[in-house]
């Protein structure tokens, strides 16, 4: 069986609704709303301490000290949520919030959370950034919750707005320590204009974000094709997979992505080919029938 396919995979993926800017050698950025309120802005500060403790004490600095918003920007923060403490924890970094989350709008939710990521992700040595209201964790509308997220998470396109995207919970599936399939889930903000399918492969690519898990295939590995028909996903290598899965199970590789398909995409099966060809075998593994 020889299944070509048409979609090209776009990896260009970018989440949620912050306007990029790059930060000037030696400097950092600091992050508030812009004046339209639907995305957010930068201002240059001095380059943070490469000590976590240091520059972590000193963003939450900027962001208590309303005298260093720009005119026509806000605070991410507002009269009824605050700062209440900040740590470190090895590679994350736990910021827990005072006040009454649940009245301010989804809108001003959301430019919080992308706010506080993008700037604390900047320390050196950080991974993740996770957010709690009064020792809580954060839910979304569903009850679900946030969980630590990754600075990278919060990048888009210049000139997209809130309205560009989407958000919803994904269950991902990697390796445990053991070489076990694990699951992992994790609140995932994406252009509504891009097929979940491509989101789910984009997510799979950066990896795992719970720490002694591991990626069942390389970061290198290339995808000509990702689609979804009648319930069934496809998803097509190029042919530097023969090379780059040495050393892998390719089974459990196979076995992550399909899984990760079913329970986000709500698909029955993954149908995976090389260069569009399923008549081939990936490390001993034949690719003829659907995973």
């Amino acid at each position: 069986m020889k299944k070509v396919l048409s979609l090209i995979l776009l990896f260009f993926l970018f989440i949620t609704a912050c306007s990029p800017a790059e930060n000037e050698a030696g400097s950092s950025l600091m992050y508030f709303i812009n004046k339209n309120g639907n995305g957010l802005d930068t201002i240059q500060i001095e380059k943070l301490d490469s000590d976590p403790e240091k520059a972590a004490q000193k963003l939450t600095e900027y962001f208590m000290d309303e005298s260093i918003i720009p005119e026509g920007m806000s605070t991410v923060l507002s009269n009824s949520i605050t700062i209440d403490s900040v740590r470190v924890r090895r590679s994350t970094v736990i910021i827990d919030l005072k006040g009454d989350y649940g009245s301010i709008s989804n809108t001003k939710k959301l430019l919080l959370r992308a706010g506080l990521t993008k700037a604390y992700g900047q320390i050196d040595g950080i991974k993740l950034i996770d957010i709690t209201i009064q020792k809580q964790p954060l839910l979304d509308s569903d009850g679900n919750e946030f969980g630590p997220m990754s600075a990278d998470a919060f990048v888009a396109p210049k000139g997209d707005t809130l309205n560009d995207y989407k958000s919803t919970v994904m269950e991902l599936y990697f390796l445990d320590a053991n070489g076990n399939i694990a699951k992992e889930k994790r609140n995932v903000y994406y252009r509504s204009s891009v097929p979940l399918e491509q989101v789910v492969m984009q997510e799979l690519i950066k990896g795992p974000y719970i720490e002694g898990n591991v990626s069942a295939f390389p970061p290198e590995i290339e995808f000509n094709n990702v689609m979804i028909q009648e319930k069934i996903g496809y998803v097509d290598f190029s042919e530097s997979i023969y090379s780059l899965m040495e050393g892998y199970n390719a089974r459990k590789a196979f076995q992550t992505i399909s899984r990760s398909f079913q329970a986000v995409c709500g698909v029955d099966e993954v149908q995976f080919s090389v260069n569009g060809d399923s008549m081939v075998r990936v490390n001993g593994v034949s690719l003829e029938r659907p995973f």
